[in-house]
């Protein structure tokens, strides 16, 4: 890394020097020299700049002080960089040929030297040997006025009172109607107070205006209303969003139905009903809140429909003659035939049911089953 160069600074007065017990920089020095005055100070405010120091031109943003061209026939200007980063710090070196002043190149560029000006600085600082102090400062009469300082109470008591009335103000807002308060909820912080301080028929005014001229483009399956202001992406997001639920929904109820099929074929296959009253039977035992119940009838249902299932089989013949398994099925054929016609239930299935839950189909099953069973042992 270069060394950045080094900053030649002349004529300078110093007025305070302070000391620290811990510097910033330690190995930096300071050398102080002090010369007895001879000839009158020529660095003397009021003096024609021309005759102390010239400014170069600029370049990328830059230029350069020229100090002591009329004591110095050559030197430095002083150090500078671009504004825009391209190179850092630098110094240009210049020499004067009588009148004339050259600066020469530094970082790939040079300058030209500004025509002097013999403006006049506004008041000259007393000699170095002067004990007269210097003039007390103006006063700026523009300088505007000292802030007065608000204490943490004041600040406290002012949040406390805002609070109180934004307190209220929400109140008020929830007693609006839906519309209204809708409305309310959209309007910057500082239009709510007068949105809520209006009459109702001013603020409904309001708000049907505003509606009109923001018509209803699309409504959702649930309800909610697209508006034109919300933009077309948001209607059609929300009619995207629509159709798929209803594919969804499309699809589950198909996936519903094979499950239904499938249960009513091996759950009560053997009952009477075609295939859409039993998925239909079974949808609505699904219904069933209390579990309890809900087993209870579930297991009613597939009693039935083992009993349906038992009857359609043939038994062999009965070898002794004490099991007539045919007068036992005659004879519980018959008693459901008469319940059903006693209880007027024109439905054969739901009869045959009904039949097995009473004392006398439950006796009349259990002896036909009787007759299968001592057939099955005399086979």
């Amino acid at each position: 890394m270069s060394k950045l160069p080094k900053a030649r600074l002349v004529h300078l007065r110093i007025n305070e020097l302070s000391g620290v017990d811990r510097p910033c920089h330690k190995p930096a020095t300071v050398a102080l020299m002090k010369r007895e005055p001879s000839a009158p100070d020529k660095i003397t405010r009021g003096v024609d700049l021309a005759k102390r120091a010239v400014l170069t031109t600029a370049t990328n943003g830059h230029s350069h002080l020229v100090p002591s061209v009329d004591e110095q026939q050559s030197g430095m200007t002083s150090s500078e960089s671009a504004n825009d980063g391209s190179y850092a710090w630098h110094s240009h070196p210049w020499v004067r040929d009588g009148a004339a002043i050259t600066i020469g190149e530094a970082a790939g560029h040079t300058h030209e030297v500004v025509a002097p000006t013999t403006k006049r600085l506004p008041a000259p600082m007393p000699a170095a040997n002067s004990t007269t102090a210097p003039a007390a400062p103006s006063v700026n009469p523009t300088k505007p006025p000292e802030r007065t300082m608000t204490t943490d109470a004041d600040k406290i008591a002012a949040l406390e009172k805002r609070n109180t009335e934004l307190a209220k103000l929400l109140a008020l807002a929830l007693t609006l109607p839906e519309a209204q308060r809708l409305h309310a909820a959209t309007l910057p912080a500082d239009e709510i107070e007068p949105f809520v301080g209006k009459s109702f028929t001013d603020r409904e005014a309001i708000v049907k205006s505003k509606l009109e001229a923001d018509p209803v483009v699309y409504k959702t399956v649930k309800g909610v209303e697209i508006r034109k202001s919300q933009g077309a992406l948001m209607e059609q997001l929300a009619r995207d969003n629509d159709a798929n639920a209803a594919e969804l929904e499309k699809s589950k109820a198909t996936g519903l139905v094979a499950l239904y099929k499938a249960r009513a074929k091996t759950e009560i296959g053997h009952l009477a009903g075609d295939e859409d009253t039993k998925v239909a039977a079974l949808k609505a035992l699904d219904t069933i809140a209390d579990e309890k119940v809900r087993d209870s009838v579930t297991a009613m249902l597939k009693g039935a429909d083992a009993a349906m299932k038992s009857l359609g089989k043939p038994v062999g013949a009965d070898p002794g003659g004490d099991a007539e398994p045919a007068d036992a099925l005659q004879a519980f054929n018959d008693g459901a035939k008469k319940f059903a016609e006693e209880k007027g239930i024109k439905d054969e299935g739901l009869a045959l049911e009904r039949f097995l839950t009473t004392e006398k189909g439950i006796e009349l099953k259990k002896a036909y089953d009787a007759t299968r069973a001592y057939g099955r042992q005399a086979g």
